[in-house]
Formats: C-alpha cells, structure tokens, sequence
C-alpha cells in the first residue's frame, strides 16, 4: 500500500521503516494500520514467511504486510 517506504523485519514485536529520504523509524508492537478499505487494525506480533515476506498478525490471522500502511 505503502510504496514510498521500504520494510524491514526485526524480529516478531518490532518491525524497522526506512522512507525514501533513508529515515528510519522502528514500530514496536503493538501498533495501529490502516488497509485499503480504511479499516484500522492493531498488529499483535510480525514474522517473515519462507519466502522472506512479511506478514502482521492481526486479529488472529497473519496477513501480508502490503495490504497496510502504518498509522
């Protein structure tokens, strides 16, 4: 959702942003996202898939990172 920042998994409570001017801000869990429909979630916990994806754990359910953006 986010295309102007780039992601960088930490470990499963914290998770680094880098903008496009080399800014770097660390979220830690929990924290608030906003998705493409304007729903505002809360991301418990952060892992990395096999595939070296990120995903949020949100209400459950670990869903793909660039499906937010962090508010």
């Amino acid at each position: 959702m986010d295309n102007e920042k780039n992601y960088k998994y930490v470990d499963n409570r914290s998770i680094l942003v880098i903008d496009k001017t080399g800014d770097i801000q660390r979220f830690y869990c929990p924290f608030k996202v906003i998705n493409t429909m304007k729903e505002i979630s809360t991301v418990r916990a952060i892992r990395q898939d096999n595939h070296h994806k990120i995903q949020y754990l949100i209400n459950g359910t670990y869903i793909l990172y660039s499906y937010f953006e962090i508010i």
